[in-house]
């Protein structure tokens, strides 16, 4: 009769500490995963009237103005695409008025419409990224803590990286090592160079503005 007693009291203790409305485990990873886009913007370089050595003052001008509006800095990659009637010694030239000043320029990448006649198209291809939003803490007042890390567990690590990281391409296609840091330092040494001259004129006589991420992160 005691045994029997016993074993009654331990059944509605357990009945009592139990609960049948513990949460499933719940899986916050794509809620503080920093996201990362690509943005890509187009310019178009006209030949018309240019040299051997540089284009003409209305091209270069164009040139100017597009780089500085779309803020052209650290991390950006730029492709070009060639239209009819455009020389190597042309494409080339265009090249090297990127080249002096650490631009990275990659391989011709035909990445929209063919551009015309006497025309290069240049592409200014950036990664952009959108740190996650910490904080947001409603599952912690409820019973979904039950069974579960809490909601945004390692969110401020997320951010914080997101928003450090000097080229967003990182977070996605990783670096590879060993990996010069030189064209970053020598950015930064120009823009340095820069504040103390009063021109920044390459040897092709145009003027370029210098990485602007570069500057800021100095």
């Amino acid at each position: 009769m005691i045994k029997a007693l016993t074993s009654l009291a331990a059944v509605v203790v357990l009945g009592a500490c139990s609960s049948t409305d513990i949460a499933a485990p719940i899986n916050h990873d794509r809620d503080i995963r920093a996201q990362v886009q690509v943005v890509r913007m187009a310019h178009d370089i006209s030949l018309a009237g240019a040299g051997e050595a540089m284009l003409s003052d209305d091209a270069a001008k164009s040139l100017v103005a597009f780089l500085v509006e779309s803020e052209a800095r650290y991390g950006d990659r730029f492709f070009l695409d060639p239209g009819d009637n455009v020389s190597v010694s042309e494409l080339a030239m265009v090249r090297e008025l990127f080249a002096v000043r650490a631009l990275p320029v990659g391989d011709n990448a035909p990445l929209g419409a063919k551009p015309g006649p006497r025309t290069v198209r240049l592409y200014l291809e950036r990664h952009v990224v959108t740190a996650p939003t910490c904080g947001q803490w409603d599952e912690e007042l409820g019973n979904s803590i039950r069974n579960n890390t809490s909601a945004f567990f390692g969110c401020s690590n997320a951010q914080s990286l997101a928003l450090m990281v000097a080229d967003p391409r990182d977070l996605v296609a990783g670096v590879d090592s060993p990996r010069s840091t030189a064209p970053a330092v020598q950015a930064i040494l120009r823009g340095r160079m820069r504040a103390e001259t009063s021109s920044d004129v390459g040897a092709t006589g145009i003027e370029l503005p210098q990485l602007s991420g570069a500057s800021r992160n100095r």
